[in-house]
């Protein structure tokens, strides 16, 4: 993991200062013995969507440079998602078998899922309310002409 230090120099808007530059993905190898030189990696940005395929010699995890949010889920075409998860000291990381892979990252917090949710039901309230108030204003209309 990349080295890092609180950034005093720069005043308080400035948290944290790399030491050590690191590639944006890397993979680490679960025995920490064996080199994850001779891993090969692609990934691309595709509308709100990380897209990283290689082949990974053993068990290991993917490491990806990038700050650690809940509601980032991985995927394989055809298959479960995965959670990704926080690794220190603030990065995201996800478990990969032996052999190739090709996953999708994207962001779907359970809040969006939520407030979606919400929306709808507000929209039926609005349209319940503008029914009920329809029918008042005609029944009101009604009564003047009487």
């Amino acid at each position: 993991s990349p080295l890092v230090e609180t950034d005093k120099k720069n005043g308080p808007w400035m948290l944290y200062r790399v030491l050590e530059t690191q590639p944006l993905i890397q993979f680490v190898p679960d025995d920490k013995v064996e080199s994850a030189t001779d891993v090969s990696l692609s990934f691309g940005w595709d509308v709100g969507t990380l897209r990283v395929s290689g082949t990974a010699p053993t068990e290991g995890r993917l490491l990806i440079r990038n700050v650690y949010m809940p509601g980032w889920y991985a995927t394989i075409p055809r298959a479960e998602e995965i959670p990704v998860e926080m690794s220190p000291p603030f990065w995201q990381s996800f478990p990969v078998k032996a052999g190739d892979f090709d996953y999708s990252l994207e962001y779907r917090p359970d809040s969006w899922k939520w407030g979606i949710r919400f929306f709808w039901v507000g929209v039926f309230v609005c349209c319940i309310f503008l029914f009920y108030l329809r029918l008042d204003i005609r029944s009101v209309g009604a009564d003047t002409e009487n």
